[in-house]
């Protein structure tokens, strides 16, 4: 068996390195390309949804992968597209139970839940010494309001290690601040790296749908790593507190450079979102057998 992951470069996808991981080492060969097309000596095709009108191809096993939800603006509205006009599938996989409900389709195609996971990489011993303080990844000019936290700990005097595609006119605003270092985009293999050079993670989520309702890869990330997470308060953090039965650190009540000194970070093991136990545990490999 040969299995395509269709790739999407406008997206930030760990779950292509995860399938990719996970297939390799049950000695099933991946091939990863931008173009469905490219795909055709495959057997089986993951497509992360997307809008996928019809196939391009015959004969293959399709999968559509959910790994989220549908972001603003006019979240409803492309979601309703992708449930009606998308082409059908063999198998439908869901991040979470969340978006399952939320799609709601009623037809025949099975499907099965892959919650989000951690690459391995990421867990890893703590520096005693940082380079920064302050680590952000993900996106940075959708994030409404972030660009004021930035500026916040940039005047209490904390350095800031951001990763991510940012526009030279969204850096230009903190010219006046040399504590704050925009890399660019890095490669998700080599991310864990930047990681362990920092203090605390960042952990902004809007508070709003569908955001604040789906597991937070930043969170998962910076846990693995050992790293002091401070948030912003939302839905999402609230359950994790709950669940965990632990005490979140938030940006807003954070006012000074001692507030954030004497706060007490509490950390949660999260082996078991190994994306290798999290693929493993989805069943997704008996299905294909199956099928």
């Amino acid at each position: 068996m040969k299995v395509g992951i269709l790739s999407n470069k406008k997206s930030y996808l760990p779950e292509i390195i995860a399938y990719r991981n996970y297939f390799i080492k049950n000695n099933i060969e991946v091939i990863i390309s931008d173009q469905e097309l490219l795909l055709k000596k495959c057997d089986v095709i993951i497509m992360f949804c997307g809008f996928f009108l019809k196939k391009k191809l015959r004969n293959k096993i399709y999968i559509h992968d959910y790994s989220s939800l549908s972001t603003p603006p006019f979240c409803k509205a492309k979601d309703i597209i992708k449930k009606y006009f998308n082409f059908k599938p063999d198998l439908r996989i869901f991040n979470s139970k969340l978006i399952k409900d939320h799609m709601n389709y009623n037809d025949k195609v099975p499907s099965i839940i892959r919650s989000q996971g951690i690459l391995k990489n990421f867990f890893q011993k703590r520096l005693k010494k940082f380079t920064y303080d302050f680590l952000y990844t993900g996106s940075i000019e959708a994030r409404n309001g972030l660009d004021k936290i930035f500026f916040k700990y940039l005047q209490l005097g904390f350095s800031i290690l951001v990763i991510g595609y940012v526009s030279k006119v969204y850096k230009d605003k903190f010219s006046n601040f040399s504590k704050i270092k925009f890399l660019g985009p890095k490669k998700y293999i080599n991310m864990f790296r930047y990681y362990k050079m920092c203090n605390y993670g960042l952990n902004y989520i809007p508070n709003e749908f569908p955001y604040n309702a789906q597991y937070s890869t930043k969170f998962l990330e910076y846990s693995a790593s050992k790293m002091k997470i401070v948030s912003n308060k939302t839905d999402f953090m609230n359950k994790i507190s709950k669940k965990y039965k632990i005490k979140n650190v938030y940006d807003e009540d954070i006012h000074s450079a001692e507030d954030l000194k004497k706060a007490k970070f509490q950390h949660v093991d999260l082996i078991h979102y190994e994306w290798n136990k999290v693929i493993e545990k989805s069943g997704i490999l008996k299905k294909l057998c199956v099928e």
